[in-house]
C-alpha cells in the first residue's frame, strides 16, 4: 500500500476529517482491487485521476445543493463531506504528480517545492483558514507533521551525525561495526561504539 494512502488523519476539523476517510477508503481500494490485476503497473497519479472523476462524475449527475441531489448520493453523507471529498481527490492527484515529478526535478526546483511545502502547509485545494493568529504557528506546524508521515519523509535533526556524534558517512566507510542482517525499513542501523 503507497504510504500516501494511509489513514493518519488531517489535523483539521471532523467534516474534512470523515471526507479525507472516505476518499482513502476510494482510493485504497481501488489500489488493491488493480493490486490483484496480472498488468498491476498502473501509475498512482492515475488512480487518484479515476476516483476524481468518479467523484466529478457524481457530482455532474447530483448537482452539490440541490434539492434532489441530496438524498440520493450513494453512500449517503452531507453535501459538505461530498465537497470536500472532491477537495481531497485533487489533493491526492496533486500529491501523487508531484512525488513522480520529484525524481526527475533538478535541485532548484527541489528547494522551491520544499519551501512552498512549507510556506504552505495546508493544502490549497481544501480552502482551510485559520483565521486566528494565535494559532496560526501550532496549526502550521500540525500540518507539517501531518505531511512528513504523508509522504514518508522525516525531518533532519540530527545534521548528518549518527549514533555517538559519528558521522553517518564514516561509520558506514569503516563497516567494522554494522553486518548485513542490520537493516531495518531501508535505514542502516548503526551500533553504538561504546556498547
Amino acid at each position: 500500500m503507497p504510504i500516501l494512502f494511509s489513514n493518519d488523519l488531517p489535523p483539521c476539523g471532523l467534516l474534512p476529517q470523515l471526507a479525507y476517510e472516505n476518499t482513502v477508503r476510494r482510493l485504497r481500494k481501488v489500489w488493491l482491487e488493480r493490486a490483484h490485476q496480472e498488468s498491476a503497473d498502473i501509475p498512482l497519479p492515475s488512480l487518484c485521476r479515476l476516483v476524481l472523476d468518479d467523484l466529478k462524475a457524481e457530482e455532474e449527475e447530483l448537482p452539490a445543493g440541490s434539492q434532489a441531489g441530496t438524498k440520493n448520493r450513494t453512500p449517503w453523507r452531507r453535501e459538505t463531506v461530498f465537497q470536500y471529498e472532491l477537495r481531497w481527490a485533487k489533493y491526492f492527484v496533486r500529491e501523487a504528480e508531484t512525488a513522480e515529478k520529484r525524481v526527475t526535478m533538478t535541485e532548484k526546483q527541489l528547494d522551491k517545492q520544499d519551501f512552498m511545502d512549507k510556506m504552505y502547509p495546508i493544502p490549497k485545494e481544501l480552502k482551510i483558514y485559520v483565521n486566528n493568529k494565535k494559532n496560526q504557528k501550532m496549526v502550521s506546524d500540525m500540518w507539517k507533521e501531518w505531511h512528513h508521515k504523508k509522504r514518508g519523509t522525516v525531518e533532519q535533526e540530527s545534521a548528518g551525525l549518527g549514533v555517538g556524534g559519528a558521522k553517518e558517512d564514516d561509520a558506514e566507510a569503516a563497516g567494522d561495526d554494522v553486518e548485513d542482517g542490520d537493516e531495518q525499513d531501508g535505514q542502516r542501523q548503526f551500533v553504538d561504539p561504546t556498547a
